[in-house]
């Protein structure tokens, strides 16, 4: 990626990446019900099982983002770029994001 993205774009890295990853999101859940007409459509409702669960996540994954990235927003425009780790660790102690990542990676073993 060109240097000058990353350094003189109107907002964070980070923010521009939680912007990113909440557009896949909302994108994914949007065609969740065409896919489970069409796994209906073969007879395959272990496709449509899958596809309803994914939507599932992914609609709980695009509000937690939503949550933290109006965190984000709020610290910007109150002129604050210091962000601090703790305020984002569940009550595991890792962050919900990381847990997230480790339950689909059990869930596809």
């Amino acid at each position: 990626m060109d240097e000058r993205l990353r350094s003189e774009g109107p907002v964070s890295n980070l923010v521009h990446d939680l912007i990113q990853v909440l557009s896949e999101k909302v994108d994914g859940a949007a065609r969740y019900g065409i896919y489970i007409d069409d796994a209906r459509a073969d007879g395959c409702e272990t496709c449509a099982a899958i596809f309803r669960e994914c939507d599932e996540h992914d609609r709980k994954d695009v509000a937690h983002l939503l949550e933290h990235l109006a965190s984000h927003l709020s610290r910007m425009s109150a002129g604050s770029d210091a962000w601090s780790d703790e305020e984002d660790i569940g009550s595991e102690g890792e962050s919900e994001s990381t847990g997230r990542a480790s339950s689909i990676s059990e869930e596809a073993a």
